[in-house]
């Protein structure tokens, strides 16, 4: 049986990846920092301070990294003061388990306010229980702290939970939670590696709802 579900957040609700591309690219632009572009891909699914520390382990210290984070992050504001889309099958999957009584708990590396502001504003706030950034948990993704803090405020059992995932490190988190990771793609294809690790790879999330129906033996 599945009872539980952690989401999480940009690139598997919503789709905010691209914008948080076009902000880092165009900040790194404007900073004159080569090759930015080519590290997003390693950053997807990161913290903070993850990400700041591989800015600095490749910029070194001629580089003010937390200024470039910070930066980046008030231009992703702006572009999010537009609509910031779903991904395929947000909404359904979300109304599906509530009416299920699934209990459903978002997972993000986002920090806290700008998740909150983000989900509230694509109305999907009301369908989630429980809310775990990285502000709550020592370490970031790909450690397996934020799903462990999620299964521990939901009352989970793990073997009754599945993770949703977009990123290669938070299908590494998942993983090492001991929990059962669904990766949908997004900005990053699934792997070798990434194959060895999920429980399922899902096209979309209504092929999770699919996927819950199954298990549950639900009509």
């Amino acid at each position: 049986m599945i009872n539980y579900v952690i989401f999480d957040m940009d690139g598997t609700l919503l789709d905010t990846e691209p914008i948080f591309e076009k902000a880092w690219n165009e900040i790194g632009e404007k900073w004159g920092l080569r090759d930015i572009d080519k590290l997003y891909c390693k950053i997807v699914g990161r913290s903070r301070d993850t990400i700041i520390k591989l800015l600095e382990d490749t910029y070194g210290k001629e580089v003010d990294c937390k200024g470039y984070y910070a930066e980046r992050m008030e231009r992703a504001g702006e572009l999010f003061e537009g609509d910031i889309p779903l991904k395929k099958g947000t909404l359904e999957i979300l109304k599906f388990l509530r009416k299920e009584k699934i209990a459903v708990a978002v997972a993000t590396s986002t920090v806290m306010h700008i998740a909150e502001k983000n989900l509230k504003k694509t109305g999907l706030w009301d369908y989630i229980d429980i809310v775990v950034t990285s502000e709550m948990v020592e370490n970031g993704k790909p450690a397996p702290d934020i799903f462990l803090e999620a299964v521990r405020h939901i009352g989970a059992k793990k073997e009754e939970c599945i993770v949703c995932e977009d990123s290669y490190n938070g299908i590494k988190a998942a993983n090492a939670s001991g929990m059962r990771p669904i990766m949908i793609p997004d900005m990053l294809p699934p792997t070798d590696e990434t194959d060895r690790l999920v429980y399922k790879t899902c096209t979309d999330l209504f092929e999770v709802m699919e996927l819950i129906k199954k298990e549950n033996k639900i009509n």
